[in-house]
């Protein structure tokens, strides 16, 4: 009776540490103009971030970059990213396609933004985000793009800066650590479908601290 309890037990716990795969869309639009785009409560709840970018080496103890270990990468320098009322503030790119704001990346730097995460990865069903309803480019990179935590590419979807409020969408992708956005563009509708961050961790190390129980008991 006991044995049964506890599987039950064990059950229930990794149940709970199992990730829950939620749907959303980041639209900014309840962000005052110039409020931080990581003040957004849908963001912030899904643990998700917008950081500056930057290519860039990592660098050894002494300060000298390690040569091969080019990546994108957070920029501690760069511009903190804001929620803008576009048509405000940049006539000429067109209207927020949500209708009001947009992330503003800063077109001026020509520098990517990066979507990070709350856990080293995750995975998701579809990925979509609308481009600013402009014909101005060019973008760089000329693609979004999704890498691994180890920063392996993992897929590319080609973005044209031609067409106005253009969708660049991806079908679904496990083992994400972040997303790469090109410069020179607004972004507006950041939209997730069954996104989830895997929690093995938590769950294993309940599981290994219920199975030391269940030893301990048989010992006595």
């Amino acid at each position: 009776m006991k044995t049964k309890l506890l599987s039950l037990a064990l059950v229930g716990i990794l149940s709970a540490g199992a990730a829950q795969a939620a749907t959303f869309v980041i639209d900014f639009d309840a962000l005052a103009d110039g409020a931080a785009a990581n003040t957004d409560a849908v963001a912030a709840i899904n643990g998700i971030a917008f950081q500056p970018g930057i290519y860039d080496f990592d660098y050894d103890g002494f300060g000298d970059p390690i040569p091969g270990t080019e990546h994108w990468q957070i920029d501690p320098l760069g511009p903190a990213l804001q929620a803008t009322n576009i048509t405000a503030n940049f006539p000429g790119w067109g209207a927020a396609p949500s209708g009001l704001n947009m992330l503003n990346t800063d077109p001026n730097t020509v520098q990517p933004t990066i979507i990070v995460f709350g856990g080293p990865a995750v995975s998701f069903d579809a990925f979509s985000v609308t481009l600013d309803n402009s014909t101005l480019g060019p973008l760089i990179p000329a693609a979004v793009e999704f890498y691994s935590s180890a920063n392996t590419l993992l897929a590319s979807v080609p973005v044209d800066a031609s067409i106005s409020g253009f969708l660049a969408a991806q079908g679904p992708l496990t083992g994400v650590g972040y997303i790469v956005l090109p410069s020179v563009a607004f972004y507006d509708n950041v939209s997730f479908t069954n996104y989830a961050v895997p929690e093995p961790s938590r769950a294993m190390l309940l599981a290994a601290g219920l199975g030391l129980g269940v030893m301990r008991r048989r010992r006595k």
